[in-house]
């Protein structure tokens, strides 16, 4: 069935609205498709019933009656931000971890006075919370209260997922978002190997590791890295979790292990023998073989199976290989689902060649070229909504990007490819030559831009043709289906144009064009505007005119239009409201042009308004790190460095990082750090200011990228040495040994003041474990329990710095 041709408004221009004003920070991650597998409730506490599963997850207030009695004029609000949006969470198994996430409002250099608070109020009611998965995060209202600036976090499974939080005022059109990034980290409590590791060990093939690794639970995400722990006969070699088995030793005896960051697993198998490949070929499924193939979606459809056919070094017996399948170029022709197998589904995706590869686990492998081929039979010009395509209206000084539908017969895909249309006026040649008098339509991208003066003439008519011979069908024998329309002229006089950066009453002025006492149109210098990359920005416009018989016309701002000198970077919309919008595509900076036609003397001229849009890329994460998280209360001034760290290739910057810091007390009090003491990210402490007990919490903020993130240092009493002990306190020597079955209590204690004291315990500095190699030991707690024979040290480091080395030898 044949797409319905798109259109645009004959008369009445209705542009469809773009995408809303003032988003603070991208989604990241979709949720399409997920099923809901946690409770969602709104504002209320009242379980939701999910009509779209895009939306699974949403946690809204259903309060509606907002008070849009208070004044918004000169509150301008700037953005919202979570208490935290990098948020790391653990879990030991199946045991959920909760963690509580707030909104914050920004209102910038305003003071949050009763009429702020009171519109704030309003906002909380209209936040709306949406896990990107809920068998991962989910999120939890625990106050039912219709307020939805605090909610819970409930991590259910290993895995990154986000947390958004968007607030949409439709009302005064504010919309802003901001994310969180949640990574749940859950250890697994149990590791092994899959059963099949046992009969695919082949001699002379490559395993990897990871598609035998079954964890417990399935959802645990910790890091697991594999040693070879026991090959008596030298048959197998392992890196970076690939085992490979050397040929002709079968019968022998390998000992691998998994190794979690809580838990073990350990499997002993013996190599099979192999009857490998001496030969792959592969053909199209049912077909011979061939190492050529044609591949015409017009009679084959886009997708089609094809086979590896082995043949065996004993024909009496089965191969033992397995297959991988690969593609050389993926945008011509990619492997739908699994890459392993006999045989494989391949989609054709462009016309092209490329290579197919179907690799054995033997050595051996085949390939065959593939050419896809498409012939085009026939298209419709899309324009648009709400038209029969046939026929739209443009003004003055305004410009149209047609498209295109192509259609390649009933089996292939509807626009599988481009046939390179090529867009002129549709007439004999007087007639082209008179609607070039008022319009001009680019040959290749088919955008129509109507001159300011459109008096000669008041329509005219486009078509299209392809320019390119696709598969073997002849370019002259591809005819256009409905391949033309017609659009209507309307002259308009623009006499003055204002651009306003918001849709909110009050908001500052960024481009402006008028007229001079002498008639001649002059553009007022605009402003430059930040449009965070894959967001919107929306913005209002009040035009003054009339029409081409001196009538004023009410919303008149409809005939403007709008334009950006590049569409790679920004994209400039006009709405059914009058105002444009700007979507950002690709860091850089555009002009944006909002322009429209103007009466000077007998003839119409062009009028512009201009700004410049600044496509920015904003930070999605903001991490902080110091060399101690402890610090040591020495009673004299100290300065920690607290280092930001931005993503690459942002352009948000450190120096814009808004710093503060809280000191907590051993008694609870909290104190607020003075701002000339937090700056640029260094804390500083000072003299008998700090005692053993206290903790500093430092948060740093990036307002305009929606992101926040804080690290918490605590005081500990100043450690002098560290050392390992066993569990009844005694000091470990240098070296300890023990055996494969056996394993170490490691215990430390921290010196302070002369005394050894046990770590963690009344403001004494926690220790933390590090192993110079991860396959000899396993650290669970204080006990290394033995992987494989082989010497390892560990490094004890108290969070203010002392460290102390010991050796573990498996024997």
């Amino acid at each position: 069935m044949r797409k319905k041709c798109l259109a645009i408004a004959k008369k009445a221009m209705v542009w469809a609205l773009a995408a809303s004003m003032l988003v603070g920070t991208p989604l990241t991650a979709s949720a399409a498709g997920l099923r809901d597998v946690y409770k969602v409730e709104d504002g209320w506490g009242n379980t939701i019933d999910n009509e779209d599963d895009t939306r699974t997850g949403t946690v809204s207030s259903t309060h509606s009656d907002s008070n849009t009695t208070v004044l918004k004029g000169d509150a301008k609000l700037q953005g919202i931000v979570l208490s935290e949006t990098n948020v790391k969470l653990e879990m030991d198994g199946t045991e959920p971890k909760e963690k509580t996430l707030t909104v914050d409002f920004d209102w910038g250099t305003n003071s949050v006075n009763d009429e702020i608070e009171a519109w704030e109020a309003e906002l909380r009611k209209l936040l709306t919370w949406r896990s990107s998965n809920n068998s991962v995060v989910a999120v939890r209202n625990d106050k039912q209260n219709g307020i939805l600036d605090e909610l819970t976090l409930v991590a259910k499974a290993g895995g990154t997922e986000t947390v958004t939080v968007s607030l949409d005022d439709n009302d005064n059109n504010i919309h802003y978002t901001t994310v969180a990034n949640v990574t749940v980290k859950q250890y697994a409590t149990g590791l092994s190997f899959d059963p099949a590791l046992d009969k695919e060990a082949y001699e002379g093939t490559s395993l990897n590791l990871n598609d035998y690794l079954v964890r417990d639970p399935k959802t645990s995400n910790d890091n697991v890295t594999f040693a070879l722990v026991e090959d008596v006969k030298k048959c197998a070699t392992l890196k970076n979790g690939v085992l490979k088995l050397k040929d002709k030793k079968a019968g022998s005896e390998v000992k691998i292990a998994a190794i979690g960051e809580k838990t073990k697993g350990e499997h002993t198998f013996k190599v099979v023998p192999a009857n490998h490949a001496t030969k792959v070929e592969i053909r199209k499924a049912g077909a011979d073989v061939t190492r050529k193939y044609d591949w015409l979606v017009n009679d084959d459809g886009n997708k089609n199976v094809f086979e590896a056919v082995l043949t065996a070094k004993d024909t009496s017996a089965p191969c033992t290989d397995t297959v991988t399948w690969s593609s050389k170029k993926p945008s011509i022709v990619d492997i739908v689902g699994s890459n392993k197998g006999e045989s494989v589904t391949l989609v054709a995706k462009a016309v092209g060649k490329t290579t197919i590869t179907a690799q054995a686990s033997g050595g051996k492998k085949g390939t065959i070229s593939i050419t896809v081929k498409a012939n085009m039979t026939g298209f419709e010009i899309s324009i648009g909504a709400d038209s029969d395509g046939t026929e739209t209206t443009l003004y003055s000084g305004q410009s149209l990007k047609l498209n295109s539908t192509q259609y390649f017969n009933d089996n292939g895909p509807v626009n599988f490819t481009d046939a390179g249309l090529t867009w002129s006026f549709d007439g004999d040649a007087a007639a082209v030559r008179n609607m070039k008098k008022v319009a001009s339509i680019n040959a290749k991208t088919g955008v129509v831009t109507i001159k300011p003066d459109v008096s000669a003439l008041n329509q005219i008519k486009v078509t299209a043709t392809n320019s390119k011979k696709i598969g073997t069908t002849k370019a002259k024998e591809m005819k256009p289906i409905n391949g033309s329309i017609t659009i209507k002229l309307e002259q308009i006089n623009i006499t003055k144009i204002t651009v306003y950066e918001n849709m909110s009453a009050g908001s500052r002025q960024i481009a402006g064009a008028s007229l001079k006492a002498n008639g001649t149109p002059q553009t007022i210098k605009g402003a430059t505007v930040a449009v965070p990359v894959d967001t919107s920005r929306t913005y209002k416009v009040v035009a003054e005119g009339t029409d081409k018989d001196g009538n004023e016309v009410k919303n008149i701002e409809n005939a403007l239009n709008w334009a950006s000198n590049n569409e790679k970077l920004a994209i400039a919309t006009r709405n059914a409201n009058g105002s444009g919008t700007v979507s950002a595509i690709k860091k850089g900076t555009a002009t944006i042009t909002v322009s429209g036609a103007t009466k000077k003397g007998n003839k119409y001229v062009a009028i512009k308004a201009t700004f410049k849009a600044s496509v920015t890329v904003p930070t999605k994460t903001l991490t902080l790190k110091t060399a101690k998280s402890g610090i040591a209360a020495t009673n004299k001034p100290q300065t920690i460095t607290i280092k930001a760290t931005l993503d690459k290739g942002t352009t948000s910057k450190a120096k814009n990082i808004v710093w503060s810091a809280v000191k907590v007390s051993a008694d609870g009090t909290k104190t607020p750090v003075a701002g000339a003491d937090i700056k640029n990210g260094k804390l500083k402490l000072k003299k008998e200011g700090y005692v053993a007990g206290d903790k500093y919490t430092v948060t740093a903020t990036l307002a305009d990228a929606g992101v926040k993130t804080s690290i918490t240092l605590n005081v500990v009493k100043p450690s002098s040495k560290v050392q390992f002990v066993d569990a009844d306190g005694v000091k470990l020597p240098s070296t300890n040994k023990i055996g494969l079955e056996g394993s170490l209590d490691l215990q430390t204690q921290v010196q302070v003041n002369g005394n050894w004291l046990t770590p963690g315990q009344d403001d004494v500095a926690k220790v933390k474990y590090t192993l110079n190699k991860s396959d000899i030991v396993l650290l669970v707690g204080n006990r290394a329990l033995p992987i494989k024979k082989g010497s390892v040290k560990v490094t004890a480091t108290t969070s203010d710095g002392k460290k102390a080395t010991t050796t573990i030898k498996v024997e």
